[in-house]
């Protein structure tokens, strides 16, 4: 009960902040969290209203309920009371014997924001899109300094459960020192994701991008909605997601019944075993969210450079790359896509640049926790093997994408060089066109460099996936030549 007591009382801060800083009179995300924190999530869980909890959480609401109507009547917060004005139809209600079933309009709403949308930036609390809006002049400079204030609480908490988990961190080659390591580094991993929402949110990252891919698509030969189409891929992203969130639920939980925040670690006081639960739901958020759009962004450029692609097979069999406009046309969209790939690579970079490396680290500490699972048990060696699956996944999502955007752009070179029509070109013209498009296509350097050093594409990506996860198995070795000259690793607490 105090897991779910203290959960619920994150969500009431959360929601509170979300009044302020959105405009809840509208049916948004934040709306319906705001409705669903304060009406619906207490009478889930309270079935006595005798019971000490009960009795503190009616106390919570009622003391938020006071605060609100405070704000409203406050004067320095005059600006801000359309923000308070519920529509009519749309009222949140104080009432607490309302319908005990949530209405299907709410439920659609959250399928919609799952299924993922750019509102699922506000559920991580590090939205700042208020920032952006200030800066074009259409928003408060307050809301964007607020924002900004709660982004940076969050990532101070991400900050905090990284170096807890690091700092359980027991001797060498122990399994508290692989387990820790593989949920610090996740952390550390956390922390990534956490900045560059904040970053994306605050530079109109999203918006600005589609607004410049809008402008590619126009320069289609012939238009096609079907590839325009994501929201496959966007519910695929979100049920790709859940085994993650058991994952973390899972450990986090199962700690906590032990009163740990790791299975090998130390017993821990309870506010700290009692926050990671709450902490792991924050950080699936966080890092879906920020993943779930990489992958998106690198997916829709990889889509478009591939059509491109495709209409340029089909002029280049039917003939027409010999006409100077025709190719021209091709040369001038190509020279788009890629400046496409290079500013949305400006901004994705801040993920792609740090995060794989967390991700390589956790994944060979995950590795060699397989050599403990004589001393641990059968439910969280099970949870162990779900969480290096999940992360060796995520490494793929952040390499892969970035690696068949990079793919696309050399096959151009292949398709153009593989045509006949140049040869015997009778305009000059349409041969120093095609050998633009060809430098281009090889020279252009749009790749994403992970720690500024190894540059993401597919060949790149096949040696990591093979090298590093290696290394694991040589830590097993390693460790069982140690124990074969006498060398103790494998107690729990070391």
């Amino acid at each position: 009960m105090s897991v779910l007591l203290l959960l619920w009382f994150t969500c009431l801060f959360y929601s509170s902040i979300l009044i302020v800083i959105s405009d809840v009179t509208q049916a948004t995300p934040s709306f319906y969290f705001c409705e669903f924190v304060l009406c619906h999530l207490p009478k889930l869980y309270i079935k006595d209203v005798h019971t000490p909890a009960s009795l503190i959480l009616y106390r919570a609401r009622s003391k938020h309920h006071l605060i609100r109507k405070n704000l409203q009547n406050t004067k320095w917060l005059a600006p801000w009371r359309n923000l308070f004005r519920l529509q009519k139809s749309r009222r949140i209600s104080i009432c607490w014997d309302a319908s005990n079933t949530l209405s299907s309009e709410f439920f659609k709403r959250i399928l919609e924001i799952m299924f993922i949308n750019e509102d699922y930036f506000r559920l991580t609390g590090l939205d700042c899109s208020p920032c952006a809006a200030a800066n074009n002049g259409s928003g408060s400079k307050i809301c964007g300094y607020l924002a900004r204030i709660f982004a940076i609480i969050i990532i101070i908490l991400m900050f905090f459960r990284a170096f807890t988990f690091l700092g359980e961190e027991g001797k060498l080659l122990s399994f508290n020192w692989s387990e820790s390591n593989v949920f610090g580094f996740m952390g550390l991993h956390a922390v990534v994701c956490s900045f560059c929402v904040m970053g994306w949110t605050a530079n109109a990252f999203i918006p600005n991008y589609l607004k410049q891919l809008s402008q590619v698509r126009v320069l289609r030969v012939e238009p096609n909605e079907e590839i325009d189409d994501y929201r496959g891929l966007r519910k695929k992203a979100f049920f790709f997601s859940l085994p993650w969130l058991g994952t973390l639920a899972f450990t986090a939980l199962f700690n906590a019944l032990h009163e740990k925040i790791v299975f090998s670690g130390a017993v821990v006081p309870v506010y700290k075993y009692s926050l990671f639960p709450a902490l792991a739901f924050l950080v699936w958020i966080i890092t879906s969210s920020c993943l779930v759009f990489y992958v998106l962004v690198q997916f829709s450029m990889t889509r478009e450079i591939e059509y491109f692609n495709k209409e340029l097979q089909k002029a280049s069999e039917d003939k027409k790359l010999k006409d100077h406009t025709t190719i021209s046309e091709f040369s001038f969209r190509q020279r788009e896509l890629i400046k496409l790939v290079k500013k949305a690579n400006e901004s994705l970079s801040s993920y792609a640049k740090v995060a794989p490396l967390f991700c390589f680290f956790s994944i060979i500490n995950a590795i060699y926790n397989l050599s403990f699972f004589s001393v641990v048990p059968l439910p969280y060696a099970i949870g162990l093997i779900f969480l290096l699956a999940s992360v060796i996944g995520m490494t793929v999502l952040s390499l892969l994408p970035a690696a068949k955007v990079q793919d696309q752009l050399t096959a151009t070179s292949a398709i153009l060089m593989e045509s006949d029509e140049f040869e015997h070109a009778e305009d000059p013209k349409v041969y120093q066109t095609y050998r633009v498009m060809v430098d281009r296509s090889l020279e252009s350097d749009s790749r994403i460099f992970v720690v500024n050093a190894f540059g993401i594409n597919s060949t790149n990506f096949n040696v990591a996936m093979f090298a590093v996860p290696n290394l694991g198995p040589i830590l097993m070795m390693l460790k069982k030549l140690l124990e074969s000259n006498g060398v103790i690793v494998s107690k729990i607490l070391q």
